[in-house]
C-alpha cells in the first residue's frame, strides 16, 4: 500500500467559536481515506484581543508574533483535546512516522518556527503582523513537501479573475505575507467550513 498523500489543512481561529468544529472536521476528512491532514490551528480571538492590545500598548513586532504563537498553540491544544485521534507533533521523527498512515497530526506551531522554518530553504517568514496562520502553514506545506494546502475559512473566497492569492490578501480573506510566496506552493483549495 503506497504512503498517504500529505495536505496542511489550516483550520482557520473564525472557526473555533464553532459548538460542533469537532463534528464537523470528522464528517469533512472520514471520506478522506488516503490523506494524512498535518493540521495548524489558528489564533481566532485570543490573537484578536493581543492585536488590540498591541494598537494601545508599545508592543514590539517581535514580541507580539511570538504571543501569538503561544496562543496559537493554547488554541491547539484545546481542539486535540476534542480532536483526540489527532495528536500534537512536533516535526521530527515522531510526525515523520505518522505521515506514513492516513488520518491527521496537529503540529506543534511554535517547535516548527524556532526549530525547523529557519532552515528551510525559501522565503523566510517575517515577524510581524503580516504573517499569520495563514503564512506558517503555507511555509509548513513547502517544508514537508505536501501535496496540497488546505484553507479551512469561516467564508468563501472573493471571486477574482487573476493573482488570487494578491487579490485575497487586498481583501483581508489571507494574511498581507501569503502572496510572497505563491511560486513555492502546492496546489490550494480553500473551503467555507461553515457552510452546512
Amino acid at each position: 500500500m503506497s504512503p498517504p498523500a500529505i495536505h496542511v489543512t489550516k483550520i482557520g481561529g473564525s472557526l473555533l467559536d464553532l459548538s460542533d468544529l469537532p463534528t464537523r472536521w470528522r464528517r469533512w476528512r472520514d471520506p478522506q481515506k488516503t490523506i494524512h491532514h498535518v493540521v495548524v490551528v489558528g489564533g481566532g480571538i485570543l490573537v484578536d484581543a493581543l492585536r488590540q492590545q498591541a494598537l494601545h500598548r508599545s508592543i514590539s513586532d517581535d514580541l507580539a508574533h511570538w504571543s501569538a504563537i503561544d496562543l496559537m498553540a493554547v488554541n491547539t491544544r484545546l481542539l486535540a483535546s476534542q480532536l483526540v485521534e489527532h495528536p500534537i507533533c512536533a516535526a521530527g521523527p515522531q510526525l515523520e512516522d505518522r505521515l506514513t498512515t492516513v488520518g491527521g497530526t496537529f503540529i506543534d506551531v511554535p517547535h516548527f518556527l524556532r526549530h525547523v522554518e529557519p532552515l528551510q530553504p525559501g522565503s523566510k517568514l517575517a515577524a510581524n503582523w503580516d504573517v499569520t496562520s495563514d503564512s506558517i502553514a503555507a511555509r509548513l506545506a513547502v517544508s514537508l513537501h505536501a501535496e496540497k494546502l488546505v484553507f479551512l475559512k469561516s467564508s468563501s473566497p472573493p471571486p477574482v479573475a487573476s493573482q488570487p492569492l494578491k487579490h485575497y490578501a487586498a481583501t483581508g480573506y489571507v494574511d498581507p505575507f501569503l502572496p510572497r510566496l505563491a511560486s513555492e506552493l502546492p496546489p490550494l483549495e480553500f473551503v467555507d467550513f461553515r457552510a452546512p
